[in-house]
């Protein structure tokens, strides 16, 4: 038997990607590790359920029931065998136009000796930042008092999307995800009269639309549990990632991301979160005075997440799946189900520097005798074509001879007077993690990675320990809701002496000191 339908509530728009944008496909790929969905039809898509789960993980936190789901999605109540199919029905969303994919390339560190990390090399394919995607949520309602409950979810799903705060597909906590909503329409039709269907069939929209949806917008939903942290900084030098693949008369070619026409720098939200991360486990280690015994008796393929593997760090930056490590015949890390961490980390592109993708053709493709020269027609052609951009020359010395090494000689373009946006991190409230790690504890550590930042210890990108990658923290910009639900932002910057002053965050600074003194009280009483 059909449910029965009375009111039928539409939101339509368009999704548009904030960050590059990677849903994966479940087929293994040949040239990529991590491929992209496509439909039947060859393009590139969001799949429904991709989207509702994503959807419906904000609503539980904000406007839904935490304890299970609600009649509106569906699904097997907890403890029942009764559930039942979902009022909601989310559209899959198509990729407008061709949009161009892109590979990112990635790997992991190894802690111990800085170096890349053996086997954890891999390959992503993702749609670049501006990619647009055709979006449409019907609910279906079968009284007044489910309209009611239904006009008040969307019109939040709505603001929600509109203010980038729900993140699709995978890395939304290291520089992916991040969407927001354009053009939003809500239209709501009749089914319980005549005139209704008929509008509906005529495809007229229901006059009162504005008005309902209006009262929908006056339930608030629940205050937002998320500290946001916008780090407003520029580069001392040339500052880039290195791409996956190199250049014919250049060696090294700093990564571009495309957005829109044009392709600009990008500082990819996992490089950032890999830089962070490995203070943090120094931080940690330093004060807990954990070292690095039983590591060289993990299985190779396994000895990265056993360096991963420090308290409070992996509540803050996640772990991946992965088995049981054993060191020294004893279980030490347990990493079967993973987890997400409560930080996350949006991709930073370059604001100043935008280039045709013409002039990138051109410099990937150059013909190496071009580049023999720096003042030659090579150069001048950089400098004219795309500025700010250099070719710069090393070679490997013989320690002997104390001459240049044979076939040792490689070149590298260095980018210098770019601009960059602000790095933001957003770092989720209200969790309690493993050993008694809360929020706060986390948020103390974070601050502790950040003062190390401002003070110049961290490098980002490639040649860190060459010459690149230094950096300067200008100001920070901290965000949040209080109790009342009024947002608040408050900015943090050098002082006088050149030092910087966090102390204008004042109470909540303090709240975390506490909360990472006691957590530490209990770790060394435990010990």
């Amino acid at each position: 038997m059909a449910r029965s339908l009375a009111r039928r509530l539409i939101l339509t728009g368009t999704l548009r990607a904030i960050d590059p944008l990677h849903v994966g496909s479940a087929d293994d790929g040949l040239e990529v590790d991590m491929p992209l969905s496509m439909n039947g039809q060859g393009r590139y898509y969001i799949p429904g359920t991709s989207l509702t789960g994503a959807l419906r993980e904000w609503a539980r936190g904000h406007v839904g029931d935490e304890d299970g789901p609600t009649s509106l999605w569906g699904g097997i109540q907890w403890g029942s065998d009764v559930g039942s199919a979902s009022r909601i029905i989310v559209d899959d969303a198509v990729a407008r136009g061709d949009p161009v994919p892109e590979v990112w390339h990635g790997n992991g560190i190894d802690r111990q000796y800085g170096v890349a990390a053996t086997r954890v090399k891999y390959e992503r394919m993702v749609l670049p930042r501006g990619t647009q995607f055709s979006f449409c949520v019907r609910l279906d309602a079968s009284n007044d008092a489910m309209a009611d409950e239904g006009r008040a979810l969307l019109w939040h799903l709505k603001t929600a999307l509109e203010r980038r705060e729900i993140g699709i597909g995978a890395g939304s906590t290291r520089g992916l995800a991040r969407v927001e909503l354009l053009e939003a329409q809500c239209r709501e039709q009749d089914w319980t009269s005549r005139t209704g269907v008929l509008a509906v069939l005529r495809r007229e929209s229901d006059g009162a639309d504005k008005e309902l949806w209006s009262q929908a917008a006056a339930v608030r939903p629940v205050n937002s549990r998320t500290l946001t942290v916008r780090v407003h900084w520029q580069p001392k030098g040339p500052l880039m990632v290195m791409a996956g693949q190199d250049g014919l008369a250049v060696d090294m070619l700093p990564l571009m991301s495309a957005d829109g026409a044009k392709l600009r720098l990008v500082l990819p939200g996992s490089s950032i979160k890999g830089v962070l991360r490995a203070q943090a486990e120094r931080i940690v280690r330093t004060v807990l005075g954990l070292g690095a015994e039983g590591w060289e008796s993990v299985r190779v393929g396994e000895r990265h997440l056993a360096q991963l593997d420090a308290p409070i760090v992996t509540d803050l930056f996640g772990h991946a799946r992965g088995k049981k490590i054993k060191k020294g015949g004893e279980s030490a890390v347990s990493l079967d189900s993973g987890a997400r961490g409560w930080l996350g980390i949006g991709s930073c592109y370059s604001s100043n520097v935008a280039i045709d993708r013409n002039d990138w053709d051109w410099l990937a493709s150059a013909k190496g005798g071009e580049s023999a020269d720096i003042h030659g027609t090579f150069g001048q052609r950089l400098g004219q074509r795309i500025p700010g951009f250099e070719q710069a020359f090393h070679v490997a010395v013989d320690r002997w001879t104390a001459a240049p090494v044979d076939g040792a000689l490689y070149s590298a373009i260095e980018p210098y007077g770019v601009e960059w946006e602000p790095i933001e991190l957003r770092l989720r409230l209200g969790r309690e993690g493993s050993d008694g790690v809360t929020d706060e504890v986390a948020a103390t550590l974070l601050f502790a990675v950040m003062r190390d930042w401002c003070e110049g210890w961290l490098k980002f990108g490639f040649g860190a320990n060459r010459g690149y990658g230094t950096v300067e923290v200008s100001m920070i910009e901290w965000q949040w809701q209080d109790e009342s639900g009024q947002t608040r932002v408050v900015q943090s910057k050098q002082s006088a002496d050149d030092r910087f002053d966090f102390g204008e965050i004042g109470d909540r600074l303090e709240t975390w000191k506490r909360a990472w003194s006691q957590w530490m009280d209990q770790q060394t009483s435990g010990a």
